[in-house]
Parts: C-alpha cells; structure tokens; sequence
C-alpha cells in the first residue's frame, strides 16, 4: 500500500512540474532565428544559422497512471510442427524478385 502512495504522490508531483516551467520567448509566433548567407570556399552562398535548433512544445501529460505488480508471465509457447532451417537452402536458390 505505501508503494502505490508513493507512485501515485511522485506521478502527481511530476505533472505538477511540468506545469510551472516559464515558457520560451524563442517559441512566440513569428519569431524566426537570426540567418544569413555567406560565400564559401567554392563560391556557392552558404546560409548560416546562428541561434541553436529549438523545438517547441507541451510535454505530453497522461490520461491514466498505472500502477502494476511484478507477476509471471502466463503464457506457454506455441509448438512447433516442422523447421524452418530445412527450407533455407531453397530459398536461397530462388530468384528474390
């Protein structure tokens, strides 16, 4: 019972963080990184960005907060009926188109 008050304190107070971050003046509508063009060795116009790649965006918040317990898995595989290595060799022959 303490484990899954505990996850359930740590999975509020995560979504509660996320919350307060300040958002970026960088990610405002119409701002646009400082570029301009230069000429290379070759001759060729090199545009060079100058402020770093930012992504913006929400985190992403949860809809649901599992909590599960180790278990076994239940489940048995599936028998075989016939080996696969036998028909390797004529696929090999085939033509693959």
């Amino acid at each position: 019972m303490r484990k899954l008050i505990a996850s359930a304190c740590f999975g509020l107070l995560l979504l509660a963080s996320s919350s307060w971050a300040a958002p970026d003046p960088r990610c405002e509508p119409g701002a646009r990184p400082r570029v301009h063009t230069v000429k290379g060795p070759d001759g060729r116009l090199r545009m060079v960005v100058e402020d770093p790649l930012i992504v913006c965006g929400k985190r992403h918040r949860p809809q649901a907060f599992y909590v599960l317990q180790r278990s076994a898995p239940g489940y048995q595989p599936a028998p075989l009926d016939r080996s696969l290595v036998s028909g390797i060799p004529a696929a090999v022959r085939r033509s693959p188109f």
